[in-house]
């Protein structure tokens, strides 16, 4: 590898650390580099083009046409090529590459991102059929100077190939006029990625409009009062149903953890955390054994809702913990042989009547509450 093909590589593996400090996207450059399968280097002259693709995007094949293996996300495959065309790498379509472009790039930085060109033929005879494609005044499509960089993030191109249209989506490309717009520093590289990055990011992220933590906050208020954390065995799902069609018969939402998405980095007890800080108080069926009892745990020890443990005999699925349930005071057993709207509206009334408390306590503390809610 020569020292401009290694300043090019320092360059790609900067982006690609950059990428795995990142959450996962589906945007397109950043997919592109935290699932690259290629990156491919090209030097023609004091040219350069870097080139990173996911492995259902690129396909290389060596000197024998056979094709080259992608490598994965954590090492993608680099290929490195020298006095290759850099334009008929980009646009295979094309038939003069030394002749007029459409986009002529002369400045030191420039971001295409999201646009379509198509060879004049291509536009010409399947621009009814393929309308992504806009018309390209010339046969080459962008020209880099050597002046000029260009970043270029998923640019869709068009051709026609025997008879037939072809097309390709570019994910990435950086084109170099000269390796002397190439940095030569370990530090200069590192700031180089670092500012395409930043460019490829804009507009990565989709936002909901006018979203904000405080009033995502906000929103959950609402329903978070309405909302009754079930917890128990999903072994026989008799008890634990019961309980939550007698918390909706009282006009709650009951939530149920098997029901809830698991997000991947999320462990069963954060999920578990989660159902319980979006509940107004938690309803534990204790008819067998289950979860539940390590769920108690830490009910027991956070103590931070009301909680109804709910059997239909007195005697407890598990003795261990029932003392210290027993003689907390933000907890209520109660044995009933069914579950009914009438049988728990008592016990709920003390868990709501605990929990407006709270807001009233919490609210004389912190000063900056401007109302109590319920």
């Amino acid at each position: 590898m020569t020292e401009v093909e290694s300043r090019a590589a320092g360059y790609v593996w900067q982006l690609l650390r950059f990428a795995k400090a990142s959450p996962r996207s589906e945007s397109c450059f950043l997919h592109t580099l935290q699932n690259a399968g290629y990156v491919l280097a090209i030097t023609e002259d004091s040219r350069i083009l870097i080139q990173i693709d996911t492995a259902d995007k690129l396909e290389i094949t060596d000197s024998r046409g056979l094709v080259i293996p992608p490598g994965n996300a954590d090492a993608p495959r680099l290929v490195v090529l020298s006095n290759q065309s850099i334009e008929q790498t980009l646009f295979p379509g094309i038939t003069d590459p030394s002749g007029p472009a459409g986009m002529t790039v002369g400045e030191r930085w420039v971001v295409l991102d999201g646009l379509a060109f198509a060879s004049p033929r291509f536009a010409k005879k399947y621009w009814s059929e393929v309308t992504f494609c806009r018309h390209c005044a010339k046969d080459l499509p962008i020209r880099v100077t050597e002046n000029g960089c260009l970043l270029g993030i998923a640019l869709l191109y068009g051709w026609e190939e025997e008879e037939e249209a072809q097309s390709r989506l570019i994910q990435i490309a950086r084109v170099f006029g000269s390796s002397d717009m190439l940095p030569e520093t370990a530090q200069d590289i590192e700031s180089l990625a670092w500012s395409d990055f930043t460019h490829g990011l804009l507009g990565a992220r989709p936002t909901l409009d006018n979203w904000s933590f405080a009033n995502h906050l906000k929103s959950l208020a609402a329903p978070a009062a309405a909302s009754v954390l079930v917890l128990g065995s999903y072994r026989v799902d008799s008890a634990i149903e019961e309980a939550a069609a007698a918390l909706r018969g009282l006009g709650y939402t009951p939530i149920l953890l098997r029901d809830a998405p698991d997000l991947p980095f999320q462990t069963n007890t954060e999920k578990f955390l989660a159902g319980v800080m979006c509940s107004a108080f938690v309803v534990v069926v204790d008819t067998e054994p289950s979860g539940h009892l390590s769920e108690l745990t830490h009910l027991l020890d956070l103590r931070l809702r009301p909680v109804l443990v709910l059997r239909h005999k007195m005697d407890p699925s598990s003795w261990f913990p029932e003392d210290r349930i027993k003689t907390d005071p933000l907890f209520r057993v109660a044995a009933m042989p069914a579950f009914s709207p009438q049988s728990i509206a008592g016990l709920t009334a003390w868990a709501r009547t605990e929990m407006e408390q709270r807001v009233k306590d919490l609210n004389g503390i912190n000063h900056w509450r401007s109302r109590a809610s319920s």
